[in-house]
């Protein structure tokens, strides 16, 4: 069996490290939505959705090289690390940016705030939902490194799946409390990737 790159030295010292600094203000937000009590009824379920999804994907990313070492990456494995880590920075330096642009608006659960406001600017001026674009290059990044194809792909679909029935919910949750000005900020912009989807 052929031992993933993260799991071996002196790769390990560059994974972990960047690996916990990735997730350092996501705990935070869980930490936080958790202490304001239950989630909102405009949330309908979708962090916990979100969570399972995120977790298997991670899950996915971490076990399937060890069990299906046969799918790896072509190539060689190291370029496939440094990609792998380097997209996973670049996805939660996405995720930061996306936490400064919405302030108080970013929270874990779908939540429709006093105020509530419509926000264009920064990364939100691309794409309808920046932040979760950026946790699916995290979970990419994640199962990059490990170099599996399979790992790559069933980590993908599954975050893909759970982010997609998230953005799906916030949305609704948004036209139903911005109306027209949202509509119009949906029309004029993809999802997740740019002039894509």
């Amino acid at each position: 069996m052929t031992i993933p790159l993260p799991y071996r030295w002196p790769q390990a010292l560059i994974f972990w490290p960047v690996y916990v600094w990735v997730f350092i203000p996501e705990f935070r937000i869980i930490s936080r939505t958790r202490s304001s009590g239950p989630a909102p009824a405009e949330d309908r379920g979708s962090l916990r959705v979100l969570c399972i999804a995120f977790t298997l994907a991670t899950f996915a990313a971490f076990l399937l090289p060890l069990i299906a070492d046969r799918a790896t990456l072509p190539g060689p494995r190291s370029v496939w690390f440094f990609c792998g880590v380097l997209t996973l920075v670049a996805g939660s330096l996405l995720r930061r940016h996306c936490f400064r642009v919405l302030g108080t608006f970013f929270t874990g659960a779908v939540t429709i705030q006093p105020g509530h406001r419509l926000i264009d600017t920064g990364a939100y001026r691309w794409v309808r939902h920046p932040s979760y674009s950026a946790a699916l290059l995290i979970v990419l990044g994640i199962a990059l490194s490990f170099g599996n194809l399979l790992g790559v792909v069933v980590s993908f679909v599954t975050a893909f799946v759970g982010y997609s029935y998230r953005a799906r919910v916030e949305e609704q949750a948004l036209l139903a409390s911005l109306g027209a000005p949202y509509a119009r900020f949906m029309a004029t912009r993809k999802r997740f990737i740019p002039f894509l989807c």
